[in-house]
C-alpha cells in the first residue's frame, strides 16, 4: 500500500496513516493488535494531558499526531518505532512475568516474597513484585527503564532496517532531557541511567560527584543487552540498582555535609578498588561539615522516585495490561462454553481458575460416571471436584466478575463490560465457514449527556406526540374474550341462543355455551443495529432547506458583504443583513440517532422489550459493538446518554454485528422477536475477502448472517439509504423485507410505521 504523505506540513497525522500502520502491526507481531489513538485510552491509563504510546493488552495507543521532526518521513518513522517498541513488549514476553519463576531465578528475591505465600499468579504477579519492595513507585520506575533498554536492544537487533529511525529517536530523545541542575539527587542517579539506555557516554556535562555511582549502575544494564536476556534478567538489574539507589539520600544536601558523606562514605565501602569512588570520597572528607549545598543540585521537598518518560517509548503499566489480558481470557473461555464450543480441558479449567476466590458445587469423585462435566484434580486443593457445563459457565462468571470489580476498584471507570467474542464467517467461494474468524468487542459506550435526546424531542414534538398515539394504540385490550366453551366464568349469550335454536331442531344440546376472560399482552422483543461507519458522517440534505431573501443580482465577482457592508456603489443604499444562526448541518449518524430516541420513547410507554447497538470496525480482529441498550436496562439518563455519544467510527463488518445479535436475543423469551439493521450503505472492510474491489464476499457473508437469524427465530429487516441499496439488497434479504430510503431526513418518520408493520 503506497504511502501517501502530506508535501506541504511535515506533521503526521495518525487518521493519515492509521491503515498502513495497522498492516504494519499485524506483519510485525503476526497477529492483529487494535491499533487506536489515545484520545481512546481507558480510565486506568490516561496521562493526564499527555499522549504517550501505551497498551492495553489488546490495544496499541498512539499520538494522534506527531511532528516533533522536520519532515513527514521523519514523524512517520516515530510511529513506526513508538509502535514496535509496544509490540516487543509481547514479543520480549514482558507481560507474561510470573512471581514463581521470579523466585526461582532470583534467590535474593525469595526471602521477601515468602511473606506472600502463596504466591500471587497473574494477573497479579507485577503488582505484588512491586509491592515487596518499601519504596514501590520507585522499584516500578526502575522496572520501566530497565525494561526499555531491554526492549530497545532487542529491536536493533532484530529489526535492522529500523535501526537508523531507532537511532534517529534515540538521539533526538537525548537532545529533550532535562537540564541536571533541576534534579534531586535520586532523580539524577536515575535520569543518568535513562541517558544511558539512549546511548549518552561520560562527559563533563554530568556532575563530577555523580559519575562513580553512575558507572556502577550502568554495568547493570550491560545483561539486558545480551540475546538471551529475559524480564527475568531485568528483574534483577532492578533488585541491584534499587538497592544502590536507595543508599543515597532523597533530597539533594538538604540536610547537613557530614550526613551526606556519611551516606556516601557507606556507600563507598560497598564499591571497593574504585579510584573514583575513592576521590569522591576523598573529596567530601575535605569539604568537611561546613560545605555549602551544591549548586547543581538543589534543596527539593519531592522526593526523586521518577523521570520524564522517553516519548517514543511512552509508559506502560505492566499491571493494567496482565489484568486485562486475564479478563479476555477469561471472557473468550465463557463464550466458547456458552456457544457449545469445545470444552475446557480439567487442565486449562484449574489454570483459568488458579487463585480464584470460586465456589463451585463439589460432586463426589463416585459421581464422575452419572455426569457429563469435567473432573478436576486438586482445584485450590479441593480434590476431586466435577463440573458440569453450567458450572463450568458459573465458575468463569464469577471469575470475570470479580476480576472486573478488582480493575474497577484499582483503576477506576474502566470499561469493565468490553468483552472479545469469536464468530464464523461465511466465504461463499469455499462455501464453507471460516471458524472463529472475527473477533467482536463489545464496549459500552460512554455517557454523553441528554441535551442531545432533549433536542430531538423539541426538535420533533409533533412527530412524538403523533407515534406516541398510534402506538397506543397498539396496546391489547387488557382481556380478550374466548366464547363456545365447555366450562367458563359466564353464559356466551350468542352460543346459548344457537343451542336453543338447535335443541327445538334437532332435539340435541349443543354443551359449548360458556365464554371466559383471558388476559392478552404483547410478546415483542426488537433489537436496533446502528450503522457507526465512517460513512456516516456524511452530511445529509435536508428537504425544507430554504434560502435567505434573495439581494438584487449583482456582478458575479461582487458579491454581498455578509459583515453589512457593501463592495459596489450599487449597494450602498442597502441595509446590513441581519445575522441569522445557521442551524449546524446533520449527519447521516445524527439522523439515526434521532430515529433511535423517537423509537425508544415510544417503546417505553407501548412497553416492548428493546436493545440497540451501534457496530464498526477495521479488520475481522477488530470488529466493534456498541452497547447503547440493553434489553433488561432501563432508558434512563444513562442509556440517553450512550445515544448522545454515538459518533462515526470506521468500516462496516455487518456479519459479526448480526450474529452478535443473534446472541443478544438468546435470552429473550418473547413470541415476536424483530432484528432491524440500520445502515447507509454495503458491507465493506479492507480485508472482507481476498479482493478488496469486490463487495460480492461481504453481501454474501451479510446474507448468510441474516438467514442465521431467521433460523434462530428472528424477523430481520434492514433499511438503507444508499440510493444502490436495491442491488446488493435483494441478494441479502427476503422480498419485503428491506427498505431503501431516498431521503435520510424521513428515517425517523418512517422507522415507526415499518416497528408497526413487522410487530402486528
Amino acid at each position: 500500500m503506497p504511502l501517501d504523505l502530506p508535501a506541504v506540513s511535515p506533521r503526521v497525522a495518525f487518521t493519515h496513516v492509521e491503515p498502513v500502520l495497522r498492516l504494519y502491526t499485524e506483519a510485525m507481531l503476526g497477529q492483529c493488535l487494535t491499533l487506536k489513538a489515545t484520545g481512546a485510552l481507558p480510565a486506568g491509563l490516561q496521562q493526564m494531558g499527555r499522549e504517550l504510546p501505551t497498551s492495553d493488552g489488546r490495544t496499541i495507543f498512539v499520538p494522534e499526531y506527531v511532528s516533533d521532526f522536520a519532515t513527514a518521513r521523519e514523524n512517520f518513522a516515530a510511529y513506526k518505532v513508538a509502535i514496535v517498541h509496544q509490540i516487543g513488549f509481547y514479543e520480549c514476553g514482558t507481560f507474561g512475568f510470573t512471581l514463581a519463576a521470579c523466585a526461582q531465578r532470583l534467590p535474593e528475591l525469595r526471602q521477601r516474597l515468602q511473606t506472600l505465600e502463596p504466591l500471587p499468579a497473574a494477573p497479579d504477579a507485577f503488582s505484588a513484585f512491586f509491592g515487596v519492595f518499601p519504596q514501590a513507585d520507585l522499584a516500578r520506575s526502575l522496572f520501566a527503564l530497565l525494561e526499555d533498554a531491554r526492549i530497545d536492544a532487542a529491536m536493533l537487533r532484530h529489526y535492522k532496517g529500523l535501526r537508523h529511525d531507532v537511532r534517529m529517536l534515540m538521539a533526538h530523545s537525548l537532545a529533550q532531557r532535562p537540564a541536571w541542575h533541576g534534579l534531586t539527587l535520586r532523580q539524577a542517579l536515575l535520569e543518568g541511567l535513562l541517558q544511558r539506555t539512549l546511548g549518552q557516554e561520560m562527559h563533563e556535562a554530568i556532575p563530577r560527584f555523580l559519575r562513580p555511582l553512575l558507572r556502577h549502575l550502568w554495568q547493570r544494564l550491560t545483561p539486558l543487552h545480551a540475546p538471551e536476556a529475559t524480564v527475568y534478567d531485568t528483574a534483577a538489574a532492578l533488585l541491584e540498582c534499587y538497592g544502590l539507589i536507595t543508599q543515597v539520600p532523597i533530597h539533594a544536601l538538604a540536610s547537613a555535609a557530614s550526613d551526606i558523606l556519611e551516606s556516601l562514605t557507606a556507600l563507598m565501602e560497598e564499591l571497593p578498588d574504585d579510584a573514583d569512588a575513592l576521590a569522591l570520597a576523598d573529596m567530601f572528607r575535605q569539604v568537611g561539615a561546613e560545605a555549602d549545598h551544591m549548586p547543581s543540585l538543589p534543596e527539593s521537598g519531592e522526593p526523586g522516585t521518577g523521570v520524564e518518560p522517553v516519548p517514543y517509548r511512552g509508559e506502560v503499566k505492566p499491571e493494567f495490561v496482565q489484568q486485562k489480558m486475564r479478563l479476555q481470557e477469561l471472557a473468550e473461555a465463557l463464550h466458547k462454553l456458552e456457544h457449545g464450543l469445545s470444552p475446557l480441558s480439567p487442565e486449562a479449567l484449574q489454570e483459568l481458575l488458579k487463585h480464584q476466590d470460586i465456589s463451585i458445587k463439589s460432586l463426589q469423585e463416585g459421581d464422575l460416571t452419572a455426569t457429563s462435566g469435567l473432573f478436576v484434580s486438586n482445584l485450590e486443593g479441593r480434590e476431586g471436584i466435577v463440573l458440569e457445563a453450567t458450572e463450568q459457565q458459573a465458575a468463569l462468571r464469577q471469575a470475570l466478575a470479580g476480576l472486573q470489580a478488582e480493575m474497577q476498584a484499582r483503576y477506576g471507570a474502566l470499561p469493565t463490560q468490553s468483552q472479545a467474542f469469536l464468530y464464523d464467517e461465511w466465504d461463499h467461494l469455499s462455501g464453507a465457514y471460516h471458524r472463529d474468524w472475527c473477533r467482536l468487542t463489545e464496549t459500552v459506550l460512554e455517557d454523553g449527556g441528554v441535551a442531545f435526546v432533549e433536542d430531538t424531542r423539541q426538535r420533533h414534538a409533533a412527530l412524538f406526540a403523533q407515534v406516541s398515539r398510534q402506538f397506543q394504540l397498539l396496546k391489547p385490550d387488557t382481556f380478550t374474550p374466548l366464547k363456545r366453551l365447555v366450562d367458563g366464568e359466564d353464559i356466551d349469550l350468542d352460543s346459548a341462543i344457537e343451542a336453543f335454536v338447535d335443541r327445538r331442531a334437532s332435539q340435541s344440546l349443543p354443551d359449548k355455551v360458556y365464554r371466559r376472560r383471558q388476559r392478552r399482552e404483547r410478546s415483542v422483543a426488537a433489537l436496533f443495529l446502528l450503522d457507526m461507519s465512517a460513512s456516516t458522517d456524511d452530511v445529509i440534505q435536508e428537504p425544507d432547506d430554504t434560502t435567505s431573501t434573495a439581494l438584487p443580482a449583482s456582478p458575479p465577482a461582487r458579491a454581498y458583504d455578509f459583515s453589512g457592508f457593501v463592495q459596489d456603489e450599487l449597494y450602498a443604499t442597502l441595509p446590513p443583513r441581519p445575522s441569522v444562526a445557521v442551524p449546524p448541518k446533520r449527519r447521516i449518524i445524527d439522523v439515526e440517532k434521532e430515529a433511535l430516541v423517537l423509537m425508544a420513547d415510544a417503546l417505553e410507554g407501548l412497553g416492548d422489550a428493546y436493545a440497540a447497538y451501534g457496530f464498526s470496525g477495521y479488520g475481522r480482529d477488530q470488529v466493534e459493538c456498541f452497547v447503547v441498550k440493553e434489553f433488561r436496562e432501563h432508558y434512563d439518563a444513562r442509556v440517553q446518554g450512550r445515544i448522545a455519544a454515538m459518533k462515526p467510527q470506521r468500516s462496516t463488518r455487518m456479519g459479526p454485528a448480526i450474529r452478535h445479535a443473534i446472541h443478544k436475543f438468546a435470552r429473550q423469551d418473547a413470541r415476536v422477536k424483530l432484528l432491524m439493521l440500520l445502515s447507509d450503505g454495503y458491507p465493506q472492510d479492507y480485508d472482507y475477502g481476498t479482493d478488496r474491489k469486490s463487495k460480492e464476499y461481504g453481501i454474501q457473508d451479510t446474507a448468510m448472517a441474516l438467514h442465521e437469524a431467521r433460523r434462530h427465530g428472528l424477523q430481520t429487516f434492514c433499511v438503507t439509504v444508499d440510493p444502490a441499496g436495491h442491488d446488493y439488497l435483494r441478494a441479502m434479504c427476503p422480498d419485503q423485507r428491506y427498505l431503501v430510503l431516498e431521503d435520510m431526513a424521513s428515517l425517523p418518520k418512517e422507522l415507526p410505521k415499518i416497528y408497526r408493520s413487522l410487530t402486528t
